[in-house]
């Protein structure tokens, strides 16, 4: 159980964090296995893997500011 508030949003930032992560993790795959004969098929994915690094680098900075 949280103390308080403060450690409640940072547990919840940090579940983002780890769901961002798994998101990336199973995009590489899917990735690594369109790349070579459907480049226009991984394009995206690896776009999104790219995007969801950015959503976990704001989400760390809005964890520092609690």
């Amino acid at each position: 159980m949280p103390r308080n508030t403060r450690e409640w949003a940072q547990r919840k930032i940090d579940m983002a964090c780890g769901n961002l992560e798994t998101m990336q993790g199973h995009l590489r795959e899917y990735i690594d296995t369109y790349a070579d004969e459907h480049p226009e098929l991984a394009t995206p994915a690896l776009d999104a893997v790219e995007v969801a690094e950015m959503l976990k680098n704001h989400l760390i900075q809005v964890r520092k500011c609690l």
